[in-house]
């Protein structure tokens, strides 16, 4: 490239290096009960500014395990939700090092979290960006199936229901 005296007809060269590594890792509250050996299903996507922001579209995690890092441009949001697993529940969903977590849902098992940078970063490691769901075994509950006939129906007259789902006292 020749030199320009002129801004004008100079050439600009930019290097952007900005990039932080993102993780999804799953865990386990032993205090609630035997760890699964299940794994839990997650599905992500992510949208942000130009660079580096794709996320696999899903993740299937056992308990202690953690995605591999993906390299996402700073600003880049990622939104992570976990799928059902019968007989566990999330607990928390927390977030470490170079990112910004939106509020957690807990009862739609989700979270959008922003990727930051290195220097914004107030929490080790300020390389990484990882967001953790933690899950907890579910009590069991309760089901109530209650029938609205309309007009009297004659005495003994038998409804059907169909339940599926873990097995259980029915």
């Amino acid at each position: 490239v020749a030199p320009s005296a002129d801004t004008s007809t100079q050439t600009d060269v930019t290097y952007t290096n900005n990039v932080v590594a993102f993780k999804l890792c799953k865990a386990w509250d032993a205090n609630t009960g035997t760890v699964p050996s299940t794994s839990f299903p997650f599905t992500m996507s992510a949208t942000g500014p130009a660079g580096p922001n794709t996320v696999p579209a899903t993740a299937s995690l056992l308990a202690g395990q953690c995605t591999n890092p993906v390299s996402l441009r700073a600003g880049t949001q990622v939104t992570i939700t976990e799928g059902i697993v019968p007989g566990t529940k999330v607990e928390a969903i927390t977030g470490a090092g170079a990112q910004s977590l939106g509020t957690p849902s807990l009862t739609t098992r989700s979270v959008t979290v922003t990727v930051g940078t290195p220097i914004t970063s107030t929490t080790a490691p300020t390389n990484e960006a990882i967001v953790t769901f933690q899950n907890e075994a579910a009590a069991p509950g309760t089901l109530k199936i209650c029938k609205l006939a309309g007009p009297v129906p004659p005495v003994g007259t038998v409804f059907n229901f169909g339940v599926s789902g873990v097995a259980g006292t029915t």
